[in-house]
């Protein structure tokens, strides 16, 4: 009987890490997509016109690659776009097994028409960045906190630093907010983030009509074994609850993929001065394109609001 027990442990055992392994696969795993993937998502289709003149004015910009370190040693990649010395510095995080031109691009372009310094960087595990797992924000926060020394260390401290996040970088730039960030970092915008990475696995677990409870064990389970992160560490939430930094959340009423209603529980965390900018209509990580006059217009509010309007020059 003993045998017997034991040997149906060891199954089950076994069972569990090979269903963990096809969890990390499909959820963690570095997946390096092709450029006619980067904007195949199919909300962007009515605003493919859009789209494309936004990435042919982010490619005719002037930038240069930067790198730096993170905390656990991979090498990190981003996208540096100078307009002059001293002015407000933004840093760009795209989302989920996504990047810059698919994510960035609008951010790109305001931000350069105000005349600010932009630094959108590459994620761990995605384009040029090293790792072989995306960690739904636990570990990139950090990165964050690593971008931001970098750019102090580069190009000095005389100027305000902001932090703009789109989907898994909306959660990574708010997970970051407890973090000892320096003093200059102004402000966080967050568009379309999640609440914490526990809630979001969860949430997919359903769309994909899975059992949510098993599912998550095993997502839970590959994450811990073969991720290296427990997505239970840390979340948008806790580390709102505890921040100065002010925030700016920005989130589409019609969002099939983050649901709308975890801004709302981001907003209700936070413990610094806020905001919140509902954009009518839009889904996922498209409310740029949906009213762009309005998303610029209360985003450079923002900045002027934490920086004096002095500093902005469009």
């Amino acid at each position: 009987m003993v045998w017997i027990f034991g040997g149906v442990l060891l199954a089950l055992a076994v069972l569990i890490l090979v269903g963990a392994y096809w969890a990390y696969s499909f959820s963690y795993k570095r997946v390096n997509k092709t450029p006619e993937q980067e904007t195949d998502y199919s909300a962007y289709k009515e605003y493919k016109d859009d789209i494309q003149a936004l990435l042919e004015h982010m490619e005719s910009l002037p930038y240069e690659w930067v790198t730096t370190k993170s905390y656990d040693g991979l090498q990190l990649w981003g996208r540096y776009f100078a307009s002059r010395p001293g002015a407000p510095l933004v840093i760009l995080f795209h989302g989920y097994r996504s990047s810059v031109k698919r994510d960035c691009v609008g951010g790109i372009k305001l931000c350069h028409a105000l005349g600010y310094n932009v630094l959108a960087v590459d994620q761990r595990a995605h384009q040029r960045s090293e790792g072989h797992a995306l960690t739904f924000g636990v570990k990139e926060r950090r990165d964050a906190l690593s971008w931001t020394q970098f750019a102090q260390k580069e190009w000095g401290k005389d100027y305000p630093i902001f932090l703009y996040g789109v989907s898994m970088g909306a959660a990574t730039v708010m997970m970051a907010a407890d973090l000892p960030l320096p003093e200059e970092v102004k402000g966080i915008i967050a568009d379309c983030g999640y609440n914490s990475p526990r809630d979001i696995i969860r949430t997919v677990c359903g769309y994909n009509h899975w059992p949510i409870g098993p599912a998550y064990f095993l997502a839970r389970v590959a994450a811990i074994v073969f991720g290296n992160f427990d997505p239970e560490s840390a979340s948008a939430e806790k580390a709102l609850s505890k921040t100065k930094i002010p925030l700016l959340l920005i989130h589409g009423d019609e969002d099939d993929f983050v649901p709308y209603p975890m801004s709302g529980i981001c907003y209700q965390a936070c413990a610094s001065e806020k905001e919140f900018l509902t954009v009518h209509g839009a889904r996922h990580a498209i409310s740029y394109l949906v009213d762009t006059p309005l998303y610029e217009k209360t985003v450079t509010d923002f900045f002027k609001k934490h920086i004096g309007s002095e500093t902005v020059t469009a």
